[in-house]
């Protein structure tokens, strides 16, 4: 862990970064620092997927119920 933390300049918010970031950052990012993107790829289809429809449906219905005052309190994903 120390050689990691030496690596990041002592800086742990460097070591903490969580938030996944998307395709179009980590291209641009690769690219400013001189790598060519050479493909894309993606898992498979999950043959069992369909499954988990309904409950997708009712979080969705939740959310589309609830109040602006908790809309705004979540953010602009919701």
């Amino acid at each position: 862990m120390a050689a990691t933390r030496e690596r990041a300049g002592g800086r742990d918010e460097v070591l903490l970064a969580h938030e996944p970031i998307s395709y179009s950052e980590l291209r641009f990012s690769l690219e400013k620092s001189g790598f060519e993107v050479q493909g894309a790829y993606r898992d498979r289809r999950k043959p069992r997927l369909w499954l988990y429809a309904p409950s997708r449906w009712l979080i969705q219905a939740a959310r589309a119920y609830s109040s602006r005052a908790k809309k705004r309190e979540r953010g602009p994903a919701s």
